[in-house]
């Protein structure tokens, strides 16, 4: 069924939009377990997506203001043929599109308008793009885009999240798994035996243990327990617990450490204090900490 430019897999569960707005973002109610959804363009979804739901959208994002059930696939693509734009030195210039710009002025170009700003190029914060999800994430959740992975509440167990730019999330459940070309930000904790993969940096309130995370240049956190930390860059982590791994390609520095640790850094280290790790049994563990 085609209703709108809006697909919808499964015959006898039509989702039809709404409404559509002027900038062309289709708004649904919600998306029914197992429905198989596809759009080409932004989407707003009011409510819920519910269990089993595989969602593909095409040249746009997908904004959802109600809570994603388990088992859910989000899938967001840019097909569109865009061209490159190049931006280089104080006299920048601009081409895309058939559209060259030199320090503001519009040397060729098809109805393009510029104030101060190039109007066409703007990104509208009400329009939606990548993926966000405003409330709760249920567990082993798929979500793949070329653009940000945003989740403003707790994430499940077993997230699998791919992103060509950024991922924000309040915490992740265990088992997940994040990979990002741009920043990782978790604001609180990232469940136990979770995989994190920046091509930038990494930021964390508390990495349970059996995690690891990579970063292309620098790693933040709170704590980690029981976790590897590789960073390009710089590492600075305010305690780091068990038997965790720290390697930076420059400059490590925490307030404390257990001795239990393992810590090495291209440049310098600066560890404020080095303790025994004291276990349940009260007795302490053999120390193993590189300074």
């Amino acid at each position: 069924m085609v209703f709108n430019n809006t697909f919808i897999g499964k015959v006898g569960n039509v989702n039809t939009p709404t409404s559509q707005s002027s900038d062309d973002v289709t708004e649904i109610e919600s998306i029914a377990p197992g429905e198989t959804f596809e759009h080409d363009g932004p989407v707003l979804v009011k409510k819920t997506i519910g269990k089993g739901a595989i969602v593909k959208i095409k040249n746009g994002g997908i904004t959802v203001q109600g809570s994603v059930d388990d088992d859910v696939k989000i899938t967001v693509k840019d097909t569109s043929t865009s061209d490159s734009i190049t931006i280089s030195g104080a006299n920048s210039i601009i081409s895309g599109n058939n559209m060259v710009i030199i320090n503001g002025t519009i040397i060729s170009g098809n109805n393009v308008q510029v104030n101060n700003s190039f109007s066409n190029a703007a990104e509208n914060d009400q329009i939606p793009r990548g993926i966000t999800l405003h409330e709760q994430v249920g567990d082993n959740v798929t979500l793949v885009s070329d653009k940000d992975i945003e989740l403003k509440k707790d994430a499940g167990a077993t997230l699998k999240a791919e992103s060509d730019r950024g991922f924000e999330s309040l915490s992740l459940g265990d088992n997940s798994s994040v990979q990002a070309q741009r920043d990782i930000i978790i604001d609180g904790k990232a469940g136990e035996n979770t995989q994190l993969t920046s091509g930038r940096s990494i930021e964390v309130g508390l990495m349970l243990s059996g995690s690891s995370a990579n970063a292309g240049r620098n790693f933040e956190a709170e704590c980690v327990e029981n976790s590897t930390i590789n960073a390009g860059r710089n590492a600075e982590i305010s305690k780091i617990m068990g038997t965790s791994y720290v390697n930076a390609g420059r400059n490590v520095e925490s307030d404390q450490a257990d001795e239990t640790a393992s810590i090495s850094a291209g440049r310098k280290k600066e560890i404020g204090s080095v303790s025994a790790p004291t276990p349940k049994s009260g007795k302490k563990q053999n120390p193993g900490f590189i300074y």
